[in-house]
Order: structure tokens, then C-alpha cells, then sequence
């Protein structure tokens, strides 16, 4: 088990409102529903972008989170809300995920033409093009659910 790390997008409005709220304010106005006092980040209007899923094994996070700055002014929030990390990150976040996430196709596939400890060159490109025929031949590729905003979940 683990964290999971999501972009979302967030109107400007609701952000010049709430930034500067301490955590019993954000309680009142954005309360999990039967848990009094408790303050539910995920109550906040919002529209998710991506999930990035658990990202432990590198710098990806940090390197979005560099290009932001918190949600919330007070340190007390951000602090009750840590395990959340909100951030704002706008465009150059976003460029940010666009430019690691296109790095790490290049480095995957650059990988797949190496004979390395992960097994020869022609091996691994087999292998490669057997999983995305399996994603593809099983109905994984595209997400045809007209009540799902998402084309792709890859």
C-alpha cells in the first residue's frame, strides 16, 4: 500500500478563497460529511487530470513540486494536510510532467535496443511488443465508456 500522487485542475477563484483559510475554516466549509471538524481535501470542486501513481523510485514529484508553491499560506494546514502534498504547480509543473514523462519513453526505449542485465536487445523488444498486443487484443487500450472523460488509462 502506498500514496498516489494526482494533478488536478482547480479554479483560481476557489484557491484565492481558501489559500489563506486556517484548517478549522476549511473544516466548515469543506467537511468530510459525518465527521464534524474534519477537513477532506478531496471535498474540494476540482477536475483530475492525472494520476501519476506511487512515484517513490525517483524525483518526479519533487521536480513538479519545485515548480509551485503550497495550496494553503498557513504552515498549520499545510502541515495537517502533508500525506496530501498541495500544491499549485500550473503551466511550468505541468511542462514539467510532460518533459519526465517524455524522457522516460526515450529511456525506455533506448533501454530496449541494449543488451544489458535485463536481457538481449532482441528479447526485450519481443517482450515489449507482446504486452502491448496483450493491452490492445483485450479491450486495455482504449477506454470506450462515453461516461468517462478518460480516452486512456496508459
Amino acid at each position: 500500500m502506498g500514496y498516489r500522487h494526482y494533478m488536478y485542475k482547480i479554479s483560481k477563484e476557489l484557491v484565492n478563497e481558501i489559500k489563506s483559510m486556517n484548517y478549522d475554516e476549511l473544516s466548515k466549509k469543506f467537511e468530510l460529511t459525518g465527521e464534524e471538524g474534519y477537513f477532506y481535501i478531496g471535498n474540494l470542486p476540482k477536475e483530475e487530470i492525472w494520476e501519476f501513481g506511487k512515484l517513490y523510485w525517483d524525483d518526479t514529484a519533487d521536480r513538479i513540486y519545485s515548480k509551485g508553491h503550497p495550496l494553503f499560506e498557513k504552515e498549520e494546514v499545510m502541515n495537517e494536510l502533508s500525506d496530501y502534498v498541495p500544491y499549485i504547480v500550473g503551466k511550468e509543473g505541468l511542462e514539467e510532467a510532460i518533459e519526465i514523462y517524455k524522457n522516460k519513453v526515450i529511456s525506455m526505449y533506448e533501454n530496449l535496443l541494449i543488451d544489458d542485465k535485463n536481457g538481449t536487445a532482441s528479447v526485450k523488444q519481443e517482450q515489449h511488443i507482446k504486452n502491448n498486443l496483450s493491452e490492445w487484443t483485450r479491450g486495455w487500450a482504449l477506454n470506450t465508456d462515453i461516461n468517462d472523460s478518460w480516452l486512456t488509462s496508459s
